[in-house]
């Protein structure tokens, strides 16, 4: 009996310490209280904070320019795919860039770093899109269709909504836009989805281009 009731009150001694471990366990989280947040490379959605591989750009547009849908825009009209990339979207560690992908094949692709001080991807979907308007004055291209995944942007730029921040971007944009008088337009493609149809392809590739752009600023 003696032996026992040692054993239960070992067993006793055991659960009570094992419930209080989990109880107290918890409290390690508050550690990361002490960490600067502006330490961490933070990771939002569609975002990493590691450097992505390579990405197979020629393949991509070679995917594009054979699918059955693809006509070069001398046969029709120029679509033009914007797409922007942040890497620790609002930190201070933050790098972006931007990619910009024409349908026609005498416009070259375009990737570039972003280099203002505080990059967000709103930041590098703006910058892109301002870069098409302005580089379509560039090719004397008098309309076409602009496409991206980032509906805020061309909401922004088409007076759709109304902006508070990112001025120094919108506004420009928004005078290019007023200037096309109509001929150039914007729709909403959705990104990442694997799908195969043309404009699905041409986001990737832009998208592939924003990624080269943010590597090119690290």
């Amino acid at each position: 009996a003696s032996q026992m009731a040692s054993k239960e009150a070992s067993q006793m001694a055991s659960k009570e310490a094992s419930q209080m471990a989990s109880k107290e366990a918890p409290k390690r989280c508050f550690d990361i209280k002490r960490i600067n947040p502006d330490d961490i490379m933070t990771c939002r959605p569609g975002f990493s904070v590691e450097q992505p591989s390579p990405p197979d750009i020629s393949g991509a547009i070679d995917a594009y320019r054979s699918h059955p849908s693809y006509r070069d825009a001398a046969e029709g009209v120029l679509y033009v795919y914007t797409d922007g990339s942040a890497y620790g979207n609002g930190t201070r560690h933050a790098r972006g860039g931007y990619g910009i992908f024409y349908s026609r094949k005498d416009i070259p692709p375009v990737y570039a770093p972003i280099k203002q001080a505080k990059v967000t991807n709103c930041v590098a979907e703006l910058t892109a899109i301002l870069e098409t308007l302005q580089s379509l004055k560039k090719y004397g291209v008098k309309c076409c269709c602009i496409y991206s995944d980032c509906e805020y942007a061309m909401d922004v730029i088409s007076g759709k909504k109304k902006a508070h921040t990112n001025l120094h971007l919108v506004e420009p944009a928004q005078k290019l836009f007023r200037d096309f008088a109509g001929k150039v337009t914007f729709t909403h493609v959705r990104s990442h989805t694997g799908a195969g149809d043309l404009h699905s392809l041409g986001n990737e590739v832009a998208d592939m281009l924003a990624k080269k752009g943010t590597q090119q600023g690290h």
